[in-house]
This record gives C-alpha cells, structure tokens and sequence, in this order.
C-alpha cells in the first residue's frame, strides 16, 4: 500500500508576541480543503494553532516542532511558496494600503488585491483571520517583502 498524503512545505518567517520565528508549514495539512492550498488557507482555516517543523528563533536557536496560536501572530512572510495555478488567483484590481500594527508597533505599505465583485470594506470585513498584502513594506525600514499575511486582530488602523 502507497502512501497517498501528499506534502507541499513552505518555508516562513512569523512575528508572534514580538518573536521572530523560522520554520517549515505543510500546506496539505489534513484540514486544508482544498487541492491548491496557500499559506492563506492555513491561516485562515478554523484551527487554532500554526503548526511549524524545524523552528528557529531570531538568536538561530532550534526549536523542533512547534505549535504556535495564531491569534499571537502579528504577520506571516511567505519564504519560498511554491507558485499556484494563475485561475487559483481572483481576479481583481490591487489597492495600495497603509497599515498600522499594535505589536509589533510598526507600519507597513502595501497592495491588497480585492476581487472586481467586491469593495474593499467587504475584503476587510470578512471571516478571515488575515489579510494578504503584496508588495510590502515597513515605514522607516529597510524591510521588504513579496507577501505578508498580517492578523487583523493585530491591526490598530487601516487606511486606503
């Protein structure tokens, strides 16, 4: 008999409660739901807990295998995702947005991509746990990033 669990790992770097943390998320978890997982849907599935392999702080101290609550997660950065099928991607338009994190206290710039049958409260408003920023920047950094998923919770204010 074949195993037939498939894997998709991904390397991330999360801020949780002011740490910064590497290590490794299996997309195809067993509750993704979905053929083409993302980092998003991890994020935002129903579980309470972010499950990381191969964990290293920002001292580079190993941590093994750790099961981290995602409500203390400030933002996520996508290290390596794999690119997904382009009909995976909504269609839509990207809005640049000014966001500022409670923890850690810290700005950040980017684009948000909202669907063309959407508006962008609805975006902001919806059951997801994160929102999914593009072209990210932190104000007064140098810090740059492709993609960050940013906790909602964690948002002091937004501006568009």
């Amino acid at each position: 008999m074949t195993n037939s669990i498939k894997e998709k790992i991904v390397k991330l770097r999360i801020n949780a409660s002011g740490k910064r943390i590497i290590g490794y998320v299996d997309l195809f978890a067993k509750d993704a739901g979905t053929t083409h997982p993302r980092i998003s849907d991890i994020l935002n599935n129903v579980e309470p807990f972010l499950l990381i392999r191969e964990a290293e702080d920002s001292a580079g101290e190993e941590r093994g295998f750790q099961a981290i609550p995602k409500d203390s997660l400030s933002y996520v950065e996508a290290l390596d995702e794999p690119e997904n099928p382009a009909w995976l991607c909504k269609a839509g338009e990207r809005r640049r947005i000014t966001v500022e994190l409670r923890e850690p206290a810290a700005t950040v710039k980017g684009d948000i991509l909202v669907p063309t049958d959407r508006k962008l409260s609805e975006v902001l408003n919806d059951s997801r746990r994160f929102i999914n920023v593009l072209s990210a920047e932190f104000v007064d950094s140098v810090e740059r990033y492709r993609y960050l998923a940013i906790n909602k919770s964690h948002v002091v204010a937004l501006k568009a």
